[in-house]
């Protein structure tokens, strides 16, 4: 709804800094929506979760990150939370996405489908290595073809809808709503 949006809007201006960049964040989110069984609010909170851990994602990124997901029928937001755990040293929900994780010192070896990357226990380099991953032959590509399933279908159709009542309440119905609500 247009509520929804107006607070992924705030969420992305905390995180991102100013509403410009807000801005030009969610547009890029949304864009990215229109090709992905995941809905925006979901595409947003994983963002806004990489984000706060000092990861710029990128399109490039999250659609490796949605592959990864949707090879394995999660979320993408469970992609990104495995991602921070995993940063915190914690990596059972790494592992139910198929990645081995064993520290190594102070690092992280992560290991997917014969390939091993050993990083530092930080969300940019889990992230990196776990795009490395979401690029690879079998899972490169999951997350188009979940798009093109009826349930990747009916997402796109409720982020079309709730688009719908974004632009109304960008046109000024949740002006009024909240002067309605501050009268009662």
């Amino acid at each position: 709804t247009g509520a929804n949006f107006e607070s992924m809007r705030a969420r992305l201006k905390t995180v991102e800094g100013t509403t410009e960049a807000a801005g030009r964040a969610f547009g890029m989110i949304k864009d990215f929506a229109k090709a992905t069984p995941f809905e925006v609010e979901n595409i947003t909170a994983a963002f806004t979760a990489l984000r706060v851990r000092g990861v710029h994602p990128t399109v490039e990124q999250l659609t490796a990150l949605g592959d990864m997901a949707s090879a394995f029928g999660k979320d993408i937001g469970s992609v990104t939370e495995a991602i921070a755990s995993v940063a915190r040293g914690e990596t059972e929900s790494i592992e139910t996405l198929g990645i081995n994780a064993e520290t190594v010192g102070d690092k992280i070896a992560l290991s997917f489908k014969g390939q091993t990357e050993v990083v530092e226990k930080n969300a940019a380099a889990v992230t990196a290595a776990v795009t490395k991953f979401g690029q690879m032959n079998g899972i490169q590509g999951a997350m188009a073809e979940q798009a093109l399933t009826t349930a990747g279908m009916f997402s796109n159709l409720k982020d079309t809808i709730s688009a719908l009542f974004d632009e109304a309440a960008q046109n000024g119905v949740l002006d009024e709503v909240k002067l309605l609500i501050q009268a009662v």
